[in-house]
């Protein structure tokens, strides 16, 4: 396993990827509320489509805001210092993990250990 080079030139490779990510989900956010923003003059009938989109929308919101949450908190690390390292042993989290899911907070192991094998791919990658 490649170490992560935690000095500051090393870290600013993610530290480019976590804000690429953050400006992602910003823009992501900001384009989902047009999405609900009540229709002028539509008949009750035509509704149930638009009240389901809001519902989905604002299930993508939630989502997104989780994610943006993590991101913030990884930049919040990284200036503190703490950047890299796994919440629950302390030891290095991969360069090729950081590189794949920057906003990581456990080395694989530690990650494996707690999502039950039913849980979906995407769900893991959110709570990396």
């Amino acid at each position: 396993m490649k170490k992560l080079d935690r000095s500051r030139n090393g870290l600013e490779k993610y530290r480019d990827l976590l804000i690429s990510k953050r400006s992602e989900l910003t823009s992501s956010l900001r384009a989902k509320l047009e999405t609900l923003a009540a229709p002028d003059n539509a008949a009750p009938e035509d509704l149930a489509p638009v009240y389901h989109d809001q519902y989905v929308t604002v299930q993508l919101n939630h989502f997104d805001s989780m994610q943006l949450k993590m991101v913030d908190s990884a930049l919040d690390r990284m200036d503190g210092g703490k950047y890299g390292l796994c919440t629950d042993c302390g030891e290095s989290i991969s360069g090729k993990r950081l590189e794949a899911i920057p906003w990581a907070v456990r080395c694989v192991s530690c990650q494996e250990r707690r999502i039950p094998a039913r849980e979906s791919p995407q769900w893991v990658e959110l709570v990396a």
